[in-house]
């Protein structure tokens, strides 16, 4: 008898299944989940410093495994019961679950009595749900016990969620205010809407950083907005970090109308990346000039109409210490230029080749 029920057990795949579930190691329906969640690293430490959509590009594998398992049948109950036994998961679910607003998935994982301990800190899930503007999900988690806090303010307004800020303005104000955060990270990325709400709503915690940051990043709307509305104004970052970007537009509107001007750095830096209409701007109106990193950069990177043009019209620099950065690099049209300059200059021929292979002996040895 006792051989016939081992037999009846060994060729039942259902029970062979049961028992084998209470085994160590994995269940067999937690592999492919375990699989695509193998690259994601803890949550709350290793993603404190990356963007949003980079983290919902990493997790969205993991994710899609996890709305077909919680779409089979029995599939809620199921996956609970598997987190039950694989304690290691639930974080990532539960995470998952916020980061893509899937009510459905957090109320099984509720109903089911299972709020565990995450490992982090409760409010990084409400911070998550409204970075990703998710107010529904958002508003589960604040009934459930979840703070919302000025950080969650900050990064709903950074992400442009104006529905976000409205709602927790309308539920949490004053006990939870935006801080400088909110404004210049709204800035940053030019969320007009955002950054007039929080000025309506919020006359205090602005700075300097969030002109700064907008003219840095080439939104003109919102530099435009903060110069009408605001009266922190702008450092020479502003002109600066624009010029460097190749936002032109951004730098004649600084130029005309704000009086912070900006330092050798923006045409340097322009020329360095290859914006030939920005150091023809500051050229031409403003009085800062450049240093030698203007061209020793250009020739650098390679920008043949940069090196062209200043050495046509500026004075900084060397055009053998260029040439030898435009060797190394192997940009040899930039190259036969400042070798041509050099000859006219000087009188006599440089050996471009002899100089390129110095060039790369240089570099080896280094």
């Amino acid at each position: 008898m006792h051989t016939l029920a081992v037999n009846a057990v060994l060729r039942s795949p259902d029970l062979l299944l049961t028992v084998a579930s209470f085994q160590p190691g994995f269940h067999l329906d937690t592999l492919p989940l375990l699989a695509a969640g193998a690259h994601i690293p803890c949550f709350h430490t290793a993603w404190d410093f990356l963007p949003w959509p980079e983290i919902a590009q990493r997790v969205r594998p993991f994710y899609s495994r996890l709305v077909r398992c919680h779409a089979l049948p029995r599939g809620a109950a199921h996956l609970i019961s598997l987190l039950h036994v694989h304690k290691a998961m639930r974080a990532r679910v539960f995470c998952a679950a916020v980061l893509f607003g899937n009510l459905p998935l957090l109320s099984a994982l509720y109903d089911a009595a299972t709020p565990f301990a995450l490992g982090f800190p409760r409010s990084f899930v409400t911070n998550m749900a409204a970075a990703n503007g998710h107010l529904s999900t958002l508003c589960f988690l604040a009934d459930r016990g979840h703070p919302v806090t000025s950080e969650t303010v900050d990064t709903a307004a950074t992400e442009g969620h104006l529905h976000v800020l409205e709602w927790l303005h309308a539920h949490h104000h004053p006990t939870v205010t935006p801080t400088e955060y909110a404004m210049t990270g709204a800035a940053m990325h030019g969320h007009v809407l955002v950054l007039a709400f929080l000025h309506a709503m919020c006359p205090f915690g602005w700075t300097t950083h969030a002109m700064d940051n907008a003219a840095g990043n080439g939104h003109l709307d919102a530099v435009q907005f903060l110069h009408e509305k605001r009266r922190e104004g702008c450092t020479t970052h502003a002109m600066d970090d624009a010029a460097w970007n190749g936002h032109v537009e951004v730098v004649q509107f600084l130029h005309v109308n704000r009086t912070e001007g900006c330092t050798v750095n923006a045409m340097d830096r322009a020329a360095t990346h290859g914006h030939l209409g920005v150091v023809q701007l500051l050229h031409c109106h403003r009085s800062e000039g450049c240093t030698a990193k203007a061209l020793d950069g250009a020739a650098t990177n390679g920008h043949l109409d940069v090196v062209e043009w200043l050495v046509a019209h500026r004075t900084e620099g060397q055009l053998g210490t260029a040439l030898q950065y435009a060797t190394r690099n192997r940009h040899m049209k930039v190259a036969y230029f400042l070798d041509q300059q050099l000859a006219s200059n000087n009188n006599h021929q440089v050996e471009i080749d002899q100089l390129f292979e110095r060039s790369i002996e240089t570099v080896q040895l280094s």
